[in-house]
């Protein structure tokens, strides 16, 4: 069996990401490929990957091509001219074996590899997809969302018989939900249900909390209020597959991203007006860090600057000038500075008279700005010259 017309109308429908899919170890599979296979709509796409790094790298092969739509601790979905993918996060998989194993039904067990130009089933997806009845795998990942499921296949004409349907409830009864992780492990994330936005901080789990929740859940909703989506770099979704919510911060008058322990400045997507970054920690996918949690008393920060006979002055300002054993204060724009690394290379390191001082963070220093070496502080203490034999050799 070829497929040839399965293979064209997949291509045809998926056009936006099936090429790009083909360079990177993963699959389209579920509903997709049994809607494929049952000639009916296809209403979504779940991309499955073998490793977190074949799903980095498709994001970066698609930098500034995509928009981020909502992202969830198990599926990001990301949007391509008007085509949507579902990439799915809760695991990774070596086969489609593995992928078919947290499956619900054999109806859905359906894959293709761009790839290898390849489809796999299970052996009773042909069978019970043309006999519209619903079998129930007990090993998938999470049996309450198939028992939401099984109205969805009924409308679309679908049988499910009682014992099938008693293995639901016995899946069921065998993840117990005796927290609020497991509530929103087992009831949200992968299929829009925002049970997490209704559980308050620090709130004690209780099983009749659990049913007033439910009682204002709008399956409907979306996990995080996109519903145009968000423009975002490719390594920030990156970071948030990887890291969780990105870290941001305001200093001085500028808002900051916390990308990899590195600050970048906030642009783009995030503008950098207060009420544009207020709006973009509301959609979920970032949070505010207190910005002074970032001080660090007493490190030390390394900087070069000109020297002449006992005066020290900057090699940008002249006459801006530094005291050993003194508080030296930038002001508004900062003491720009290597962070903690001692780097021969800088370029001011060639400058006339350039040495390197130790500098100190002090109980009244406060983070102005930022960038790629760390944090610019409005004042610091100025503790010595340090001798050459000390330098550390980092490439800038």
């Amino acid at each position: 069996m070829t497929n040839l017309f399965e293979k064209k109308k997949l291509e045809k429908e998926f056009s936006e990401f099936i090429e790009v899919l083909s360079k990177y170890e993963c699959w389209v599979a579920g509903g997709a490929i049994t809607s494929l296979f049952t000639n009916s709509k296809i209403n979504d796409f779940d991309i499955y990957f073998k490793n977190k790094k074949e799903l980095s790298d498709l994001l970066y092969d698609l930098e500034g091509e995509f928009t981020l739509m909502s992202h969830t601790n198990k599926a990001t979905l990301i949007s391509r001219s008007g085509q949507d993918a579902q990439l799915i996060r809760f695991r990774y998989f070596d086969n489609t074996d593995e992928i078919f194993d947290t499956f619900d039904f054999t109806a859905c067990m359906g894959a293709y590899s761009p790839k290898e130009d390849k489809f796999y089933f299970h052996d009773d997806f042909m069978k019970h997809n043309s006999q519209k009845i619903l079998v129930f795998n007990p090993k998938t990942a999470f049996p309450y969302i198939s028992m939401l499921r099984v109205d969805k296949y009924k409308q679309k004409g679908y049988r499910i018989s009682k014992p099938e349907l008693t293995k639901i409830m016995l899946a069921c009864s065998s993840k117990k939900i005796e927290s609020y992780e497991d509530a929103v492990e087992q009831l949200g994330g992968m299929y829009g249900n925002n049970i997490s936005n209704l559980i308050k901080e620090n709130e004690t789990f209780s099983i009749e909390r659990m049913y007033d929740l439910l009682s204002c859940l709008d399956v409907n909703d979306s996990d995080f209020d996109m519903p145009n989506g968000v423009d975002m770099p490719s390594e920030d979704v990156a970071s948030l597959i990887e890291n969780g919510k990105i870290k941001v911060c305001k200093m001085g008058k500028n808002y900051y991203k916390i990308i990899n322990g590195e600050y970048c400045h906030i642009s783009d997507y995030f503008g950098k007006s207060e009420d544009k970054f207020n709006e973009m920690i509301k959609t979920g996918f970032a949070e505010e860090v207190d910005v002074k949690t970032l001080v660090k008393v007493g490190a030390k920060l390394y900087k070069y600057v000109g020297k002449s006979g006992d005066d020290l002055y900057s090699l940008y300002r002249k006459q801006f000038k530094y005291k050993i054993g003194e508080i030296v204060d930038g002001g508004l724009d900062g003491i720009y500075n290597l962070g903690e690394n001692m780097n021969s290379t800088h370029h001011y390191s060639s400058r006339d008279g350039a040495v390197l001082i130790e500098l100190e963070v002090v109980e009244s220093s406060n983070p102005v700005g930022a960038n790629s070496d760390g944090i610019r502080y409005d004042k610091l203490k100025v503790i010595r010259i340090v001798p050459k034999e000390e330098y550390k050799t980092e490439e800038v």
